[in-house]
C-alpha cells in the first residue's frame, strides 16, 4: 500500500490505517505516517491512498494532525475526511423555483464550485417516467465473401478489417517471455518482469523513470513482398491518465506511425493488433512519464506478442466500423439501447462498443445496452464489429437504431438556499430526490439517482469471496406503532367574542393566529395591521401569537362593547399511526402485546395529512423485521449506498441489500479487508423500488426552519396495492367565548 500527501509519497505505519464509509456520513478514518524527512502535515493536505495493485481506495484530507510517538518513532496521527469536504463553499441567498434535481445540482457547481478546481461528472437522477430518442443510421457494413474490396460503408464512417486467411501463415512468430531467450531484438530499457502476466508467468515491463523520462524498447519485423502481415499483442497499463503515456510506434521507410496510445489505471489486459503492407518495421514501445504526479504502478507491461505473415487469397474475420457521433441535446440520457436489423449465419457475430471519451478507450455494449449516465448534450462515439469464422458466410447489418432513454427528473416547485454550504444544499435536494452524491479523488463531482448505485460485482453461490459471513435479525429500529410530534397545521376559521372592561388593550384568543384576522367592533369592520410593523390601525395582530391588540390611541372597550375576532389559528400537530397486522405477527413471536413504538419529532411539518402519511411512511419502512448481513472481503469496489445482490442459500439469503457501512483496513502487506454492513430491503419492497418511490411521493417538505416548502410533482406510475392503517390524530382544544370547561371537556 502507498500513501501520499500533496502527491508526494510518504512512509506510513503498518497497519495504521482505518477508514469508515456509512450511508449518510462522509467517509471518515485515521492513518499514522511516520515523520522523517522533516515531513509536515497540515490539516488540508490532500491525502490519496492505493492499495498494493495501483488502486486509489481513498482521496481525501487532512484534518488535525498530531504528532506522537509510537514504537520508538515520532509519528503524524492524522484524522481523515473525504473529498465532500470540498463541496462546502457557502451558497449566497440563490433561489429555484420549477427547477429539476440535478439541474439544480449543476446549477450550483457552475456559481460555487467550478472556480475551485471541481469537475462535473455524471449529473443525472432517475425519478419520472422514461422518454426516448431514436436515432437511426442506415448502412451495409458488411462483408463480401473472399472480396475485400467488397465491404461497403457510407458516408459516415470508417471500415477497418482485420486480415485472416482461412489458410494457415507461412511464418509465425510469438514471444511469450517465459524464458529469458527472445524470439525477437529487443534493444533498450524495457525488462522481462513476473510482476504481471496475460498467460503465465512472465511478461515485458517498463524499467522505473522520473518525471520527464521515457522508458523505450524497439524490435525489427519484415513482412515480405506479396504477403501481409499481423502484429498482435496484449497490454496493460497503470499510470496518471492522460499525462502518463504508453505509447506504440511503427517505423517505416523513416516515417514514424502511432498505433496505440494508452493511459490510466485499469486492471484489464486490453488486446492490440495490426495488419501490415510488405516492407521492413522498427516496432517501439515507449512510456512517457510528464513533469509531476505519480499515479498507479507508473508502468506499462506487453505479453505475448505475435507477428504473423500470409500468402494467397485473403479474407476479412473481423471488419469494425465506427459510426457517425451519436448526439442528443437531452440533458439526462440514462441509457442507450442499440436495436438493428440484419442476419448472423452460423459462425458470425455482432458486437457494439462505446466510447464517451474520443474513442481512447472502447468498452463493450453487453446486451446492446450502453449503461451510462451522461451529462450534457451527449456525443456517443460506438463502434460496429463484425466477425466470421467462416470464410463463407458472413455477418451482415440493414439498419441501424439508437434508442437514447431520457428521464425527467425529479420537479422541485422551489428551493432556497441562504449562506447553506453546497454540500449541506446537495444534501437536502438528495433527502427528496432518491438520489446519492459525491467527489472523487480528482475532483469530479457525481448526482445520480440510488437504485442505480449499484454495486460493481455480487454474491451468489458459485462467487462468494467473502468470510466471516453473518446474517441476523435486526429490531434495532422496528416499529409497529408511530407518534409523530411535528409542528402546527391550521384549523378552520375561528370566530370568538369579548367585552372590554374600560381599561384593557389586550384580548386573548384560543389559538395561535396563523393569518391576518377579521375584527368587528359592534360588528363595524376596523383596520388591523401587523404589530411593530404598521401604523394608524385599530387593532394589531402578530404571527404565531395569541392576541388581539387595540392601538394605544383609541378610546379602550367598555363592557357594552362586544369585540368579535374571526381567524385562522395554528394547532400542535400529534398523530400515532399504527400497522395492526405487524403487531399481531409480533404478538404471535414474543406472547405478549406485540407493541413496539416509536416517538419521532419533526417540526418542518405543519400539515396534518403530511404528517400522519410521514408516520405512516415510517411504518411502511420499519414495520418489518430485517436482516442484517456482515461480511469480510478482499475484493474491492464495494461502497456505502450501493445495492448488492446477495443470494446464499445456504443462509436462506437472495434479496438484493443496502450497504450501510463499509469498514477498510489493511489484511497484510499484499491486501486490503473490507468489512461490509447491508441490510435487506424486504420490508419497503426492495430498496430499488423504496427510492423510486421516494421520489414520487408528491409530498411536501419544509426544507429549512419553515422558511421555504418544496413539492415533488414528479410522472407517477400506475401501482396497485391495498394496506388498511389505523391511527388516532390530536389535537388541543381551547376555551373560549362560548366555550367553557364543564365535566365533558377538560381544555390542554
Amino acid at each position: 500500500m502507498k500513501a501520499f500527501i500533496n502527491g508526494v509519497e510518504a512512509r506510513y505505519v503498518l497497519n495504521s490505517l482505518s477508514l469508515n464509509d456509512d450511508t449518510g456520513k462522509r467517509s471518515t478514518g485515521s492513518i499514522k505516517f511516520i515523520r522523517e524527512n522533516g515531513l509536515a502535515i497540515k490539516s488540508g493536505a490532500k491525502v490519496d491512498i492505493y492499495d498494493v495493485e495501483g488502486s486509489h481506495i481513498f482521496g481525501g484530507f487532512a484534518k488535525k494532525p498530531k504528532i506522537k510517538s509510537y514504537r520508538g518513532l515520532s509519528v503524524i496521527q492524522v484524522q481523515l475526511v473525504d473529498n465532500t469536504d470540498i463541496a462546502n463553499r457557502r451558497i449566497v441567498a440563490e433561489t429555484y423555483v420549477d427547477w429539476v434535481d440535478h439541474d439544480i445540482v449543476k446549477d450550483i457547481h457552475e456559481r460555487y464550485l467550478k472556480e475551485d478546481g471541481i469537475k462535473l461528472g455524471v449529473i443525472a437522477s432517475n425519478s419520472g417516467d422514461a422518454t426516448t430518442e431514436t436515432k437511426i443510421e442506415t448502412t451495409k457494413a458488411d462483408f463480401m465473401s473472399g472480396v475485400l474490396s467488397g465491404v461497403e460503408i457510407d458516408d459516415g464512417g470508417t471500415m477497418t478489417l482485420e486480415n485472416i486467411s482461412d489458410n494457415p501463415p507461412i511464418s509465425r512468430v510469438v514471444e511469450d517471455f517465459e524464458d529469458i531467450t527472445y524470439n525477437f531484438n529487443f534493444n533498450g530499457t524495457w525488462e522481462r518482469s513476473s510482476f504481471r502476466a496475460y498467460q503465465g508467468t512472465y511478461g515485458f515491463r517498463s524499467d522505473s523513470i522520473d518525471h520527464r523520462e521515457s522508458s523505450m524498447s524497439d524490435f525489427d519485423i519484415t513482412v515480405r513482398e506479396g504477403a501481409i502481415g499481423k502484429l498482435s499483442f496484449f497490454y496493460w497499463v497503470s499510470s496518471e491518465k492522460n499525462e502518463d503515456f504508453f505509447e506504440v510506434w511503427a517505423t517505416k521507410d523513416d516515417v514514424q506511425t502511432l498505433l496505440l496510445k494508452a493511459s490510466g489505471i485499469d486492471e484489464t489486459w486490453r488486446y492490440f493488433s495490426k495488419t501490415l503492407d510488405p516492407g521492413s518495421y522498427k516496432i517501439t514501445f515507449i512510456y512517457d512519464k510528464d513533469k509531476s504526479v505519480d499515479r498507479g504502478y507508473d508502468r506499462a507491461l506487453v505479453d505475448q506478442i505475435v507477428f504473423e505473415e500470409w500468402e494467397g487469397l485473403v479474407y476479412p474475420s473481423q471488419g469494425e466500423r465506427i459510426a457517425p457521433k451519436i448526439t442528443s441535446t437531452s440533458d439526462a440520457i440514462k441509457t442507450i439501447r442499440i436495436e438493428w436489423d440484419g442476419e448472423t449465419p452460423a459462425g458470425t457475430s455482432v458486437e457494439f462498443y462505446y466510447s464517451l471519451d474520443d474513442q481512447e478507450t472502447w468498452e463493450l455494449a453487453a446486451d446492446n445496452v450502453i449503461r451510462r449516465s451522461v451529462n450534457g448534450a451527449v456525443g456517443v462515439d460506438v463502434k460496429t464489429v463484425l466477425k466470421t469464422s467462416d470464410t463463407t458466410k458472413t455477418p451482415a447489418i440493414k439498419e441501424i437504431r439508437y434508442v437514447l432513454e431520457t428521464t425527467a427528473g425529479t420537479h422541485i416547485r422551489k428551493a432556497v438556499f441562504n449562506y447553506v454550504k453546497a454540500s449541506q444544499a446537495f444534501d437536502e435536494i438528495c433527502e427528496l430526490s432518491g438520489a446519492v452524491w459525491w467527489v472523487t479523488s480528482d475532483k469530479v463531482l457525481h448526482y445520480v439517482a440510488r437504485d442505480e448505485f449499484k454495486a460493481p460485482w455480487s454474491i451468489t453461490p458459485e462467487h462468494s469471496p467473502t468470510q466471516n459471513f453473518e446474517v441476523e435479525t435486526d429490531l434495532s429500529e422496528y416499529r409497529n406503532r408511530q407518534y409523530l410530534r411535528a409542528g402546527q397545521d391550521i384549523t378552520d376559521l375561528q370566530t370568538e367574542s369579548m367585552k372590554g372592561d374600560g381599561s384593557k388593550r389586550t384580548f386573548p384568543v384560543g389559538y395561535k393566529i396563523a393569518q391576518r384576522p377579521v375584527v368587528f367592533l359592534n360588528e363595524v369592520e376596523q383596520t388591523v395591521g401587523i404589530r411593530q410593523v404598521d401604523k394608524n390601525k385599530a387593532f394589531y395582530w402578530s404571527k404565531n401569537e395569541k392576541e388581539i391588540t387595540q392601538d394605544e390611541n383609541a378610546t379602550p372597550l367598555s363592557s357594552t362593547d362586544i369585540l368579535r375576532v374571526e381567524y385562522y389559528g395554528f394547532y400542535p400537530i400529534i398523530v400515532v399511526a399504527e400497522d395492526a397486522e405487524a403487531i399481531e405477527e409480533m404478538k404471535a413471536r414474543t406472547g405478549d402485546t406485540g407493541l413496539y413504538e416509536d416517538v419521532e419529532e419533526n417540526e418542518n411539518i405543519d400539515d396534518s395529512d403530511l404528517a400522519l402519511e410521514f408516520a405512516n411512511s415510517k411504518l411502511q419502512k420499519y414495520a418489518k423485521i430485517n436482516t442484517r448481513i456482515r461480511f469480510d472481503t478482499v475484493k474491492k469496489g464495494l461502497q456505502a449506498g450501493q445495492l448488492l445482490p446477495i443470494n446464499r442459500p445456504d443462509y436462506d439469503v437472495n434479496d438484493e441489500f443496502l450497504i450501510t457501512s463499509v469498514e477498510i483496513k489493511p489484511f497484510n502487506d499484499d491486501f486490503i479487508l473490507y468489512s461490509i454492513e447491508c441490510v435487506d430491503g424486504d420490508d419497503v419492497g426492495g430498496w430499488e423500488n423504496f427510492f423510486k418511490q421516494l421520489a414520487r411521493s408528491q409530498k411536501t417538505y419544509v426544507i429549512r426552519e419553515n422558511e421555504v416548502l418544496i413539492r415533488l410533482a414528479t410522472q407517477l406510475e400506475r401501482v396497485g396495492f391495498a394496506e388498511e392503517m389505523s391511527y388516532k390524530p390530536f389535537a388541543c382544544k381551547f376555551p373560549g367565548y362560548d366555550v367553557y370547561p364543564s365535566n365533558t371537556f377538560i381544555p390542554c
